[in-house]
């Protein structure tokens, strides 16, 4: 593709992201005036409230409006710049949060420090992309029909996926402000935050792999790509239960020495949070391959249907159970569509047997969480006792260490594990070789 085609197209996509990023600011203004009195704010509350959702919207449409940029930095296999402006977009908003609330903001904090993190990441995004990419021009005049047709064909399944994940990752919020109240929703945001940070964290590396993955597919070399999934599969899953029983192993202790114990949901809220990080991870390295694979109307349907069940499951048993019965309806409604619907469909894009690839995919990973969810509940108890910051380190320190130890011998395979011990001797062997010798 020569230069001249990367502008048309980047042109064509950047001015339909941004008819998509205005539609969705309009409709986030709209909702901003009907907040107050559709979840029955408090009077002294609903100017606040307004003007946070308000934030919110403006945040998501810049957002959205610059995705082009992170979608050049992907192909131009600076993948690596795409992570580290996410993880910079976490660090900058986790900070402005902290900073904000002990000035005093009170409830626009998360939002200005979201707003004001989005603003500094995408300009970020977008002057790399142009270092990235000489030459490039986004011009209204560049912009053809034919590119466009071309970018919405599977463009449009993408947004749809896209917005299912915005619901199934935000339905139990609202669900819970409108049934129970806005102040537990405090509570179910502070008790799953870090598992919520992790979960972004987890998510880079599947996302890492997607341009390796569709370039092997794009190649013919099936039998690689198969075997890149299944090591894919293997780290990010492994990975996920070790952070998800260190996060439960000492979030207690760190949340209620952070705002105190009121504000901590629970125990059984919590294990529900370490639930739903396993689910949403499980599927993650099946959604990297399908989009490689251009396999995206399935596996948006799903989603789509998650996300459906998801309300319906929210409501139901947020009626009953109260914010634990939201957090475990989202965990259910993944484990009957997604769960098993997408592993099917990656199976079948490999022509692959669908038990045989489910049953060796999947046993080392639960055989792990078995041996490691004795250690977190020990290491947990001792954090509870202990308490404070320290006692919640030691618990997750322990607990992600004995995880580790028990992922590398139970989930990653003999080619894994040795090219994992091959970096690691590279690594040391470059630190040993300093200037001058």
């Amino acid at each position: 593709m020569n230069m001249d085609e990367i502008n048309r197209l980047t042109s064509s996509t950047f001015f339909a992201q941004l008819v998509i990023a205005l539609l969705a600011l309009i409709v986030g203004i709209a909702i901003a005036f009907g907040f107050p009195a559709f979840f029955e704010v408090s009077p002294n509350l609903q100017h606040d409230s307004v003007v946070m959702v308000c934030l919110l919207a403006v945040g998501m449409a810049i957002n959205l409006s610059t995705r082009t940029f992170s979608a050049l930095l992907v192909a131009m296999q600076q993948m690596h710049v795409d992570n580290l402006l996410s993880l910079a977009l976490i660090f900058i908003r986790t900070i402005l949060t902290v900073a904000m609330l002990t000035a005093g903001w009170g409830i626009l904090s998360i939002t200005l420090a979201n707003l004001v993190a989005t603003v500094i990441t995408s300009s970020l995004a977008v002057l790399r992309a142009f270092r990235a990419v000489p030459g490039l021009k986004i011009l209204a005049r560049l912009v053809s029909l034919e590119d466009f047709k071309k970018v919405a064909r599977v463009g449009v399944w993408f947004a749809l996926g896209g917005l299912a994940g915005i619901v199934i990752l935000n339905v139990d919020q609202i669900v819970i402000a409108k049934i129970v109240s806005l102040e537990a929703v405090t509570t179910f945001a502070i008790t799953g935050r870090l598992y919520n940070l992790s979960q972004g964290f987890l998510n880079r590396i599947t996302e890492t792999a997607r341009p390796a993955l569709g370039q092997m597919m794009g190649q013919g070399n099936m039998d690689t790509a198969v075997r890149t999934y299944r090591q894919l599969f293997a780290l990010s899953t492994g990975l996920s239960v070790a952070v998800a029983f260190a996060i439960w192993a000492g979030n207690r202790a760190f949340v209620t020495a952070w705002v105190g114990e009121a504000n901590y949901g629970g125990g059984t809220l919590d294990l529900a949070f370490a639930l739903n990080l396993l689910a949403n991870t499980w599927i993650l390295p099946n959604r990297a391959a399908l989009s490689a694979g251009l396999v995206v109307r399935q596996q948006t349907l799903s989603r789509l249907l998650e996300a459906t069940i998801n309300l319906g499951l929210s409501i139901l048993l947020t009626m009953r159970f109260g914010i634990v019965g939201a957090a475990i309806s989202t965990a259910f409604a993944a484990f009957v569509t997604s769960f098993f619907y997408l592993p099917l469909l990656t199976a079948r894009m490999f022509q692959r047997s669908f038990k045989e690839f489910l049953l060796r995919d999947s046993v080392p990973p639960l055989l792990a969480a078995l041996c490691i969810f004795p250690v977190a509940a020990l290491a947990r108890i001792g954090a509870t006792a202990v308490g404070g910051v320290v006692g919640s380190a030691a618990a997750a320190l322990l607990t992600i260490v004995a995880g580790i130890a028990i992922v590398w011998g139970l989930v990653l395979g003999n080619d894994l594990r040795r090219r994992f011990r091959s970096a690691i001797l590279q690594t040391v062997r470059s630190s040993n070789v300093g200037p001058g010798r």
